[in-house]
Order: structure tokens, then C-alpha cells, then sequence
């Protein structure tokens, strides 16, 4: 939150005073920018309804000329659906699923950080430089895990090696995490002969199913 927040007075009682202050502020867009935030919570259907009411206006404010977010690409990529449609761009700092490079698909979508062909090709390059015999990949079921998977899967059969990587899917569960189902999953990954593991999932989830305590 940048200082013309100032003039917000929900923003600041909701978040607090601006943490980065910019006292010269172009004087053509003072008062003319306005900020307009609403949380997923994770969850897509959340997600989809604040941009929804952000796009037209369904909240009390002006309809929105840009959006920022989200974090995740399986809730970034219904939204960019209907942003595309009222024709706003979305920028993301976060959303990294493959199939968002689909221009065709996306063509109103924008982000700062690289697709999962990047990291993937990473990760293939690790297991090829460490002469790894068999990783397990444990990919959760949503769109960036699931890109991140195939892509790491695609490298090794371009190789012929797919052997290298088995995977193991965790179900996605934003809203109520069942960690006996995420926990049967990690076992049967731990059953098989690999001994090094690859994780593809949120945070949150990672830690939930490497069963360590939430930050």
C-alpha cells in the first residue's frame, strides 16, 4: 500500500498506514488512483467473486481499469477469463501455470514472474547433473503443480528416461485440508524405491503434508 492509500480511509483502517511511503508522487495521479482489495482466501470461487464485483462495479466503486494478483493460477486463470471479456488487463506476480503463456487463451494476462517451463527445466537439470536414478515427484491436483509435473514429465521422455520420475498426486484442498488423505499420499510415495523427493504445491500445502507447523 503506497501512500495515496492516505486518502483511503477503509485501506488504512483495514490494513494500516502505508509501509512504503512516496511523498513525490506524480501530481497527475494524486487522486486519480485508487486501490481496490479483496482476499481469495485460496479459494477460487472467492477469488472469481471479488473480481467479479471489481470488474463491474458491483461493489459501490468504479469499475476497476487493472488488476493485480493472484497468487494462485488456478484461481488467476477463471479470473483473466472474465477480465478478458470486460477487456482490463491482470498482471501477476505469482501465477506461474504454463498454460497462461497461451496467448490465444490469455490474451489480457501479464506477469513478472517466469512460466513453470523455467523451474521445471531446473529441476530436470538437477536430477540429470546429481545422476539421480529415480526421483518421486508429489504434484498436488491443481493447475500449477500439475503444469510443473507434466513439464518436469515431458523433459524426461524428451530424454528418454521417463523412468527417472514416478509421480504422486495429493488431492488440492484450499478450504478444508483433510491431512489423513494428503498423509496416505506422502506414504505411498515413501514406499517406493526413490529416495529423492520433488514437491509441487503451495506452501501452505507443502508444509501441511511434510507435516511441519504452518508459519
Amino acid at each position: 500500500v503506497i501512500s495515496p492509500a492516505v486518502r483511503e480511509p477503509d485501506l488504512v483502517t483495514a490494513y494500516g498506514p502505508p509501509i512504503v511511503n512516496i511523498p513525490s508522487l506524480n501530481a497527475g495521479l494524486s487522486g486519480n488512483v485508487a486501490l481496490q482489495i479483496a482476499n481469495s482466501n485460496s479459494v477460487a470461487s472467492e477469488g472469481m467473486g471479488s473480481a467479479l464485483d471489481f470488474l463491474q462495479g458491483l461493489n459501490g466503486r468504479t469499475k476497476i481499469n487493472g488488476l493485480i494478483g493472484g497468487y494462485h493460477s488456478a484461481i488467476t486463470m477463471p479470473i483473466n477469463n472474465a477480465a478478458g471479456w470486460f477487456k482490463v488487463p491482470q498482471i501477476s506476480f505469482a501465477s506461474t501455470s504454463e498454460k497462461l503463456s497461451e496467448k490465444a487463451t490469455y490474451p489480457w494476462f501479464l506477469r513478472t514472474i517466469p512460466p513453470d517451463s523455467i523451474q521445471a527445466a531446473g529441476m530436470w537439470r538437477f536430477v540429470k547433473h546429481t545422476s539421480i536414478p529415480a526421483v518421486t515427484m508429489i504434484y498436488a491436483t491443481e493447475a500449477y503443480a500439475e503444469g510443473l509435473m507434466t513439464s518436469v514429465s515431458t523433459l524426461a521422455a524428451e530424454a528418454g528416461e521417463s523412468y527417472h520420475v514416478s509421480p504422486v498426486s495429493v488431492s488440492y484442498m484450499a478450504a478444508s485440508y483433510d491431512a489423513e488423505t494428503a498423509y496416505a499420499a506422502i506414504d505411498l510415495a515413501l514406499a517406493g524405491d526413490s529416495k529423492i523427493f520433488l514437491m509441487a504445491m503451495t506452501l501452505d500445502q507443502c508444509k501441511i503434508a511434510l507435516k511441519l507447523p504452518l508459519w
